[in-house]
């Protein structure tokens, strides 16, 4: 956030213009909460299809907001092509408790040959690992620990502060009838991105 400064914008600005990006539902407030990461339902289902003629669409994990088995949200045609990948873990750099004024050049020179070694190694090992893939029942497990059901009076709020010309009462009663599932089975893991996919299609 620091960073606004580059732009001529200050932090506080930049602050506030985020949360009101999240607030309006531009951004995933559980993932900017969680990770500090910037991303929605829909940008997530515009990448996939601007990349649709790619022959893989490398996706975070933990960033994906997306129910697989619904065809709005992935295409049959991008499915397979779907490359996930797990958040990098961060690892403590090793510290050297050598003393570099008693290196000789030989030595140095041999660990420097054990460093490349090592590291070519590295890389071979990265080629040969399988990319990540989805476990079975993630997005359930997932949703059933971060999923909160809005009320009616948040649907009308919400509906209210987009202007929306959907029928908030007619949202709420569709999704809490069927349990709060997409038409596929899967969670409703955003609501508010329900919403707009409601205004967007003019449904129902």
């Amino acid at each position: 956030m620091d960073k606004g400064k580059c732009c001529g914008c200050s932090p506080q600005f930049v602050r506030e213009f985020v949360q009101g990006c999240i607030k309006c539902s531009f951004f995933d407030e559980r993932i900017f909460e969680s990770f500090g990461a910037l991303t929605s339902a829909g940008i997530q289902r515009r990448y996939v299809r601007m990349f649709n003629s790619c022959s893989k669409i490398r996706i975070i994990l933990e960033y994906w907001l997306l129910d697989n088995g619904d065809e709005k949200d992935v295409p049959a045609s991008v499915l397979n092509k779907l490359d996930f990948k797990n958040l990098p873990c961060t690892e403590n750099p090793v510290k050297s408790t050598e003393n570099p004024n008693k290196s000789t050049r030989n030595t140095q020179s041999r660990v420097n040959k054990s460093k490349l070694n090592h590291s070519k190694g590295k890389e071979k090992n990265l080629q040969n690992t399988a990319p990540a893939t989805v476990p079975e029942n993630y997005y359930k497990e997932k949703s059933k620990i971060k999923l909160i059901h809005p009320t009616l009076d948040e649907v009308r709020i919400f509906c209210k502060e987009r202007g929306s010309p959907i029928d908030p009462e007619k949202f709420f009663k569709h999704y809490d009838y069927n349990g709060w599932l997409s038409g596929s089975g899967y969670p409703v893991r955003n609501w508010k991105s329900k919403v707009i996919d409601w205004e967007n299609s003019q449904w129902p």
